[in-house]
């Protein structure tokens, strides 16, 4: 460790770092000023693309089949098995008279599928 005491108030020691200091505080200013300045810039001037691609990325839709495969015994035996089936859902504060029609030729259809 150097002991600066005893030198003359007029000459200044060998390791002074006030010019590496004096770099890296520009440096660093600079690079906070331009990533301000970038952060400005995507927020206020460019929101309208970053919003529209924000958006494709979060709406998606997955179908997932719940599939849950059989329950059997110890003996292989199939207790229970799971089977797709589709529901029809009408509702009858939408649909017209007209509708009923259709509704009950719909009914008849679906009564003759096994």
């Amino acid at each position: 460790m150097l002991d600066f005491r005893f030198l003359p108030k007029n000459i200044k020691p060998k390791n002074d770092f006030s010019g590496r200091r004096r770099f890296l505080l520009i440096a660093m200013m600079s690079v906070m000023g331009l990533l301000t300045c970038r952060a400005v810039f995507l927020q206020i001037f460019n929101t309208e693309f970053y919003q529209h691609k924000g958006e494709t990325f979060q709406i998606n839709n997955v179908e997932i089949p719940a599939y849950r495969g059989t329950i059997k015994d110890r003996n292989g035996v199939t207790l229970a098995g799971s089977m797709p089936v589709s529901t029809i859902v009408a509702d009858a504060k939408v649909l017209g008279e007209d509708d009923e029609r259709r509704l009950d030729e719909l009914k008849k259809r679906l009564q003759k599928r096994p």
